[in-house]
């Protein structure tokens, strides 16, 4: 049965077949190496086809057989789980930072030293410091066995050690949520498969789900 255009999957189908038809658009750079002219705008469109024996083609291949695969009602975390992967870049940032702070959350806690309260905020953003402290111990508890026991401090999110453990989960608790959504956040973030994401539990899943949706909402 072909899915209803105006429901909750039709729009997420919407949404990820715009995708599919421009992956150059989300594709981070340095993933895929195309020649000039598919990016130019009248051979853009033959970019899908290019990329198709890459890391990049294979990921699309799962996103196009994963929305196939959808069903008509979207379950929560699936609806969730969805909204963030095709979340504007800003969102699905600031998603993964209150991920991030969530995981520490037990450590920012347990900061007792102003220095070390400013540098942990200044590292996660005031809002998903604030969250982890407020929510983290209570609602995000089963998050704290990913965190890794790197040196919560810098200004630089990105390169750091706690972005990229909540990178994997992320890439995990997606992909556990909805393969479609999963896959998507896959080819953002580093256009290929997932190799080392973490298996996390149903429970583990809800939780970081909240977090990042805390985030993507923020």
């Amino acid at each position: 049965m072909a899915l209803a255009l105006d429901s909750e999957a039709g729009q997420a189908t919407l949404r990820v077949a715009r995708l599919l038809a421009d992956p150059l658009s989300v594709l981070p750079a340095g993933a895929a190496t195309l020649p000039a002219l598919f990016h130019a705008p009248e051979f853009r469109a033959l970019a899908p086809k290019a990329l198709a024996a890459t890391p990049a083609g294979a990921v699309l291949s799962e996103i196009a057989r994963a929305t196939r695969a959808l069903p008509e009602r979207l379950t929560p975390e699936m609806s969730t789980a969805l909204k963030l992967a095709l979340a504007p870049e800003a969102q699905l940032s600031k998603a993964q930072r209150f991920l991030a702070a969530a995981i520490h959350a037990p450590r920012l806690r347990a900061a007792l030293l102003k220095a070390e309260r400013e540098a942990m905020a200044a590292l996660f953003g005031a809002d998903a410091f604030e969250f982890a402290l407020r929510e983290g111990a209570a609602f995000c508890h089963l998050l704290a066995q990913f965190d890794e026991g790197a040196t919560l401090s810098g200004a630089d999110f990105a390169s750091h050690p706690a972005a990229k453990t909540a990178h994997r989960l992320m890439a995990a608790c997606l992909m556990a949520s909805q393969p479609a959504a999963g896959h998507v956040y896959a080819l953002r973030s580093t256009g290929a498969l997932p190799q080392d994401a973490p298996e996390p539990d149903a429970q583990t899943v809800k939780q970081a789900l909240r977090a990042m949706a805390r985030g993507g909402t923020a």
